[in-house]
């Protein structure tokens, strides 16, 4: 069975030798991103410009990435030429780096990388046509001659979009992406709930990034402009269709407009479903699969599975491994929630298969995780129990705090339904088990998963056979109060 495979995550020799430092636990919750981009490292050639773009929203995180990579063993014959060009008032972005080499000396032995860090605040996040990226589209072409190196660009994701909007050409010469979360709060995290139960159980992957306000208007922005202009081009027609998933995508993270997230991507779905057959089919997958999602998220669950499926099919044909994967657990959970639990369970278990054999640790704890919640629906309750506990063995606070804080939750499920043994005892564990999750969940933070949580413990208090009974009715109370300082009658989305 699953739950007696091995688990084991990378680097755990060195993690039981020393604690892990800020840097380590980024790259932990990073694994395959991080992987991604030491492979780029590896096969880019040392004096032929090559260009990767990472997606990193915080400062902090930038510092803990490139910290990993120059301490990261595969490195060694790597040298970093750290470039910080945070000048709003910059325009001339090859110039400067040419400046930046000049200062150095470059070694045959080792391979100079080239790091660009700070250059949204040139970019900014609204206007037409900023003049460092107005500059950076016209003079793409003198780039391999007078800057020879790879080259890696360090942006939020907001610099990233306007530079694909309005430097084309540059943008077109890129050889790859890499997507980074953040490791310190995991903020947007959505929940897929189990109506069947009194508990409510919690989920670990986000299905969208942190998504602001002022994103979702920037990007209205943007969508407004592209509508208007001439759209016959390649490119324009490449633009507007990203900016469409990325606003659809944005949309969904807000409950009050999920619908509009459903247009928005049924206009890219349409897009990339037209007659233009050269359409990607790594992006036909995505908008498809973001499509599934949204309707799920709105409880369409036939619709979804239609969406889902036919991602599934387009990502397994090309080798998206990590695609194909998250599409697996999505299938999983409708097969789920609409009582199928067996169909569910397969899902999951090919979703694990994929995780464990790309080696991501956050998506393998997922598919574990909802394969204990579908244990404890078919009455398995001693199984997904155990399957916790020793998951728990691995998935800790230090290292992975949101997936501990989550199984915690979900075995203090577990032994709330668990009527074998002493039940007694089985409640006494539950609390416990919730009490954990608090450590984490905090109402600051995560306002929507402390009111899961307390629902929770209300439920196990209403229940509790030990202590003073009226004591325990009014601390179940006690809870259902704080839930409801959360979920209200205008938006009860448990």
């Amino acid at each position: 069975m699953l739950s007696n495979k091995p688990l084991k995550l990378l680097h755990d020799e060195e993690r039981s030798s020393h604690p892990q430092s800020e840097a380590e636990k980024f790259q932990q919750v990073n694994q395959q991103n991080f992987a991604d981009v030491l492979t780029f490292l590896e096969f880019t050639e040392a004096f032929n410009l090559t260009i990767g773009f990472v997606e990193i929203n915080y400062v902090q995180d930038t510092d803990y990435l490139i910290e990993s990579l120059q301490n990261h063993p595969s490195c060694e014959d790597v040298r970093f030429l750290i470039c910080n060009f945070d000048d709003p008032q910059l325009r001339f972005l090859r110039d400067e780096l040419i400046n930046s080499l000049s200062k150095v000396t470059v070694e045959r032995d080792k391979k100079l990388v080239i790091i660009i860090r700070g250059l949204e605040n040139s970019i900014g996040s609204s206007g037409d046509y900023p003049p460092i990226l107005q500059d950076l589209n016209y003079i793409r072409d003198a780039f391999p001659e007078s800057v020879p190196h790879p080259i890696l660009f360090f942006l939020p994701d907001y610099a990233i979009t306007r530079l694909a909007l309005f430097a084309p050409d540059f943008w077109s010469w890129r050889s790859g992406l890499f997507q980074f979360i953040t490791f310190e709060d995991f903020r947007s995290t959505q929940e897929w709930i189990m109506p069947k139960t009194r508990q409510f159980y919690l989920t670990i992957q986000s299905l969208d990034s942190s998504v602001s306000k002022e994103r979702i208007e920037l990007l209205k922005e943007l969508l407004q402009e592209h509508s208007v202009k001439n759209r016959e081009t390649k490119q324009n027609l490449h633009n507007y269709l990203t900016i469409l998933t990325q606003l659809g995508i944005a949309c969904r993270s807000n409950y009050n407009t999920l619908v509009e997230s459903k247009e928005y991507l049924k206009q890219a779905y349409e897009l990339v479903n037209s007659a233009d057959s050269s359409r990607s089919i790594i992006v036909r997958g995505n908008v498809i699969y973001e499509l599934g999602v949204t309707y799920l998220k709105l409880g369409d669950l036939v619709s979804a599975l239609s969406y889902l499926q036919k991602s599934l099919k387009l990502r397994k044909n090309i080798g998206d491994f990590k695609g194909t994967a998250e599409t697996l657990d999505k299938i999983g959970i409708i097969y789920t929630q609409q009582g199928k639990f067996e169909a569910g369970l397969n899902y999951f278990d090919d979703c694990l298969t994929i995780q464990e054999s790309i080696k991501n640790d956050l998506g393998k704890a997922e598919a574990l995780n909802q394969i204990g919640i579908v244990r404890i629906e078919k009455g398995e309750i001693e199984r997904a129990i155990a399957l916790y506990q020793q998951v728990l063995l691995v998935y800790t606070r230090e290292t992975f705090p949101k997936p501990w804080a989550t199984f915690h939750n979900n075995l203090g499920n577990g032994y709330c339904n668990y009527n074998d043994g002493d039940v007694s005892e089985n409640l006494e564990k539950a609390i416990a088990s919730y009490e954990n999750s608090l450590q984490v969940y905090t109402p600051e933070e995560f306002p929507q998963q402390w009111g899961k949580i307390q629902n929770n413990l209300a439920v196990a208090y209403s229940n509790r056979i030990r202590g003073d009974k009226d004591k325990n009715l009014k601390k179940a109370i006690a809870h259902y109060q704080h839930a409801l300082e959360v979920y209200t009658s205008e938006r009860i989305d448990l």
